[in-house]
């Protein structure tokens, strides 16, 4: 199985989450792995930054978003409990995401503030990528234009030049 987007992880995180107990990230990480059932490849992926793995850089996006809903909370750096709410979503049965986010005024005010001073673009292939990967990926866009751009001044320039 491919390692799933932040979006997916969401109702699965809840799930881990709902006996009511603060859970910490490994034992978090743990649990999920197991449920998408990846392979150890797959969980030492790395980011392009090569600074974390991708599947607990997606459960902390997913963790965050859930936060900002109020369906979870954080009672202490890196524990996470549910929230009677996050329990009340669960019992909807309903896909947990981003749209299903909506709902919830900390949520709206949360994505309105994010998106001040940016232009949104409603993307649904950028909306299963968490912001930091969407922050790789126009880096390495820009960084390849830059290139291309070298390329084209540098041919355009005479020969005398060198």
């Amino acid at each position: 199985m491919a390692i799933p987007d932040f979006q997916s992880i969401m109702r699965p995180l809840l799930d881990h989450l709902s006996d009511g107990d603060v859970l910490g990230t490994a034992e978090t990480v743990d649990a999920l792995a197991s449920v998408f059932a990846l392979s150890e490849e797959e969980l030492n992926e790395l980011l392009p930054s090569g600074t974390q793995t991708v599947f607990k850089n997606r459960i902390a996006w997913a963790k965050s978003y859930l936060k900002q809903a109020g369906l979870i909370e954080a009672p202490s750096r890196g524990k996470y409990r549910i929230t009677s709410r996050g329990a009340e979503a669960l019992a909807t049965g309903e896909p947990i995401n981003m749209k299903f986010l909506e709902r919830y005024e900390e949520y709206q005010a949360f994505r309105n503030r994010s998106r001040q001073g940016g232009e949104e673009t409603g993307n649904a292939a950028e909306e299963e990528r968490t912001p930091e990967e969407l922050i790789e990926i126009g880096f390495n866009r820009i960084k390849d234009e830059l290139a291309a751009d070298l390329v084209t001044r540098i041919k355009a320039c005479p020969s005398d030049f060198f």
